[in-house]
């Protein structure tokens, strides 16, 4: 099994927090109440890739001088979208993981694409009349770290750093770096 070294942000490995959040999920209290809820089994961990960055310009506001601001931004490196970093990362840390864990980055995010959601953001936090010196100063790619639940049949991603579940079957285009499709990995050995 080969290992990489990866950037990853840090945060706490409470598997119970990630099991309760997926017994909060819509349709769980009925399954088990029919009986057929197993608890979910932590079979593992995934990394999903994202980009960091932060746009800076010049704006030029309705009668003031012009400032410089920046908008941060986080690029999803899979799906490709785009969002605006609203919480503060905790700190990186550096970590070996291996191709199985790693969820493999798609595309490179057209630079149009990106130009154009922060020039958006840049109208929609300030109302400018003007941006000039539109860039960008920091790019790092992170690894979001994800715990991998099972219950039943059902497979749940759950993000560690802000708790959002999500479900491999969104992402069929998606694969790990061993190139094994996301809603496969549980048939490896926990």
């Amino acid at each position: 099994m080969v290992e990489r070294e990866i950037r990853v942000v840090a945060v706490g490995t409470n598997i119970e927090h990630s099991r309760r959040v997926v017994q909060r999920r819509p349709g769980w209290l009925l399954r088990c109440l029919r009986g057929g809820a197993a608890p979910p089994h932590h079979h593992g961990d995934l990394y999903w890739p994202i980009d960091l960055t932060v746009a800076a310009a010049m704006v030029t506001l309705p009668l003031r001088t012009p400032r410089r601001v920046t908008v941060p931004i986080a690029h999803d490196a899979v799906t490709g979208h785009h969002g605006i970093l609203d919480l503060s990362i905790p700190e990186l840390k550096t970590t070996y993981a291996s191709e199985e864990e790693i969820v493999r980055a798609g595309a490179g995010e057209p630079a149009a694409e990106l130009q154009e959601f922060a020039r958006e953001q840049f109208v929609r936090r300030h109302r400018p009349t003007k941006i000039r010196d539109l860039g960008f100063e920091v790019v790092e790619r992170v690894h979001l770290p994800y715990h991998v639940l099972t219950a039943g049949t059902s497979i749940f991603l759950v993000d560690r750093l802000t708790g959002r579940v999500d479900h491999p079957e969104r992402h069929p285009y998606a694969r790990t770096l061993s190139r094994r499709r996301l809603d496969a990995i549980t048939n490896q050995n926990p």
